[in-house]
């Protein structure tokens, strides 16, 4: 991906790029035995997620099946977001597997939806339809023809148009305000607490990565928020 970006920037020719998957998944994530100590190898994702949101031409997500974890994080690293009407999913699991996002998830996501969404995504681990997705502002539109063939006429309308790459780690307006977060975090730490097995720690700690997005000074604080729990 890294490679591909890289190109895309030298060549004169491209005027946009879009990732996507093949069969039934965009990408279905990580496998859970790459966090194996020594076994994990730059890039790390975070960097490769980075490289994308920072791409200096329009990246757009054709999410054409499960974008799960890693995958789902990576959706949220590029600058816009189509998703197949038929076949795409949203998940980030990492809850069910005793871990939280990391590589972004808990920190763009409230950017794009907002911390109630993003609280029910990582916190619980469930699955989100693509109606859903789009109501809540994770992704930009849904169709039901050729993914692939939308979110390329959508980049190059972006291009058109001019108007200003959407870089997901810039944008705070749906952080929400100080106070109103406060009700918000405390309900979602009780309702985790009365519904989490006992011993069960990651739906808390996500909840603690997400709550870091909206309070945290920059998107950088944030991301060593998020690392420094998904290590713990």
């Amino acid at each position: 991906i890294m490679q591909g970006i890289e190109m895309a920037e030298q060549d004169s020719n491209v005027k946009a790029v879009v990732i996507t998957g093949q069969g039934r998944a965009f990408s279905a994530g990580a496998d859970i035995s790459e966090f194996a100590p020594g076994k994990m190898k730059a890039p790390l994702l975070p960097q490769v997620i980075d490289r994308v949101e920072q791409c200096k031409k329009v990246v757009v997500a054709a999410v054409n099946g499960l974008a799960l974890g890693g995958g789902c994080e990576l959706a949220l690293g590029c600058h816009y977001r189509i998703a197949a009407g038929k076949g795409a999913v949203f998940g980030l699991p990492e809850i069910k597997l005793g871990i939280i996002p990391g590589a972004g998830g808990t920190q763009r996501l409230p950017r794009l939806s907002g911390p109630e969404f993003a609280i029910r995504m990582c916190c619980t681990g469930g699955m989100i339809k693509p109606a859903v997705a789009k109501k809540n502002g994770l992704v930009d539109d849904v169709v039901d023809g050729d993914v692939v063939a939308a979110a390329s006429a959508f980049a190059l309308n972006v291009v058109d148009k001019k108007l200003k790459i959407r870089r997901t780690c810039d944008q705070t307006a749906k952080l929400g305000s100080t106070v109103r977060n406060y009700f918000v975090f405390r309900a979602a730490r009780q309702q985790i607490q009365k519904s989490t097995p006992s011993g069960m720690t990651s739906p808390l700690r996500a909840l603690e990565a997400v709550q870091a997005a909206c309070g945290a000074p920059n998107f950088k604080a944030g991301m060593q928020a998020e690392a420094k729990i998904f290590m713990a």
